[in-house]
């Protein structure tokens, strides 16, 4: 899937909206603790931002593993 800066960023911010609306508390904010860096990242980076998400994935920890590869299915359901 090849997905520009802005769009990858606004389809992290649907994710995040999902999540607090049909997760736990808990859930969201690791989600938004994982997930925002990864935003501004994308946005300043000039690399293609599904790369980036996946090497951030590979080098992830099993939580945040986790949320990246659940982000994934996401935009694999968009």
């Amino acid at each position: 899937m090849k997905l520009s800066p802005n769009n990858l960023s606004e389809y992290i911010q649907l994710y995040l909206n999902d999540v607090e609306d049909y997760d736990s508390t808990e859930q969201h904010m690791l989600a938004e603790n994982i997930l925002n860096p990864v935003k501004n990242l994308i946005l300043e980076s000039n690399t293609d931002p599904m790369m980036m998400l996946l090497e951030m994935r590979n080098v992830a920890n099993n939580a945040d593993k986790a949320v990246i590869n659940d982000f994934i299915l996401y935009l694999g359901n968009v």
